[in-house]
């Protein structure tokens, strides 16, 4: 008999600890990755995180809707990085969990005073990647517009370029 209260006990215990385990990952916060964004000369800026969508856990989600980065600019609440001494220059996108895909949108701080914003970026937005580089102009202030996507969401970045 004391043999078999033992083995019941030790399963009683390893139901517990594993509804532990599994209760400790569905409960894990799994935050939205982060951008730096990097030029030639190695100076660094973490681009601001916009609008998302985000698997959390193994049940939850996570969104977030955020004004667009021409609101953001006017804000004078976006991130800024300073060019090389190019006339166009490289940013590179280093993101801390690897991207499914990258689109870029780039555009002249003009744009910053369009009626349609929604207009502006699909007139704007175009091919600019090459792997995880891009090109920005050097011969203004330009707003980046950076979106992502994983298996788990996707996410919209912003930053800005003087030059």
């Amino acid at each position: 008999m004391k043999k078999q209260q033992k083995i019941i006990i030790i399963c009683l215990a390893a139901v517990i600890i594993a509804a532990s385990v599994i209760v400790f990952i569905a409960g894990r916060k799994d935050d939205p990755p982060k951008l730096t964004v990097s030029n030639e000369l190695g100076t660094e800026i973490s681009a601001r995180l916009g609008t998302y969508t985000w698997k959390t856990g193994l049940t939850s989600d996570e969104s977030s809707d955020s004004a667009g980065p021409l609101f953001h600019y006017k804000a004078h609440v976006l991130p800024r990085i300073e060019p090389s001494e190019n006339d166009n220059y490289s940013l590179i996108l280093e993101f801390d969990k690897k991207p499914d895909s990258v689109a870029v949108a780039i555009y002249p701080e003009s744009a910053a005073d369009a009626q349609d914003y929604g207009r502006m970026m699909s007139r704007e937005t175009s091919g600019y990647l090459s792997g995880y580089k891009f090109t920005v102009p050097s011969d203004g202030i330009y707003i980046v517009h950076v979106y992502a996507s994983w298996s788990k969401g996707e996410c919209y970045y912003e930053f800005y370029t003087t030059p």
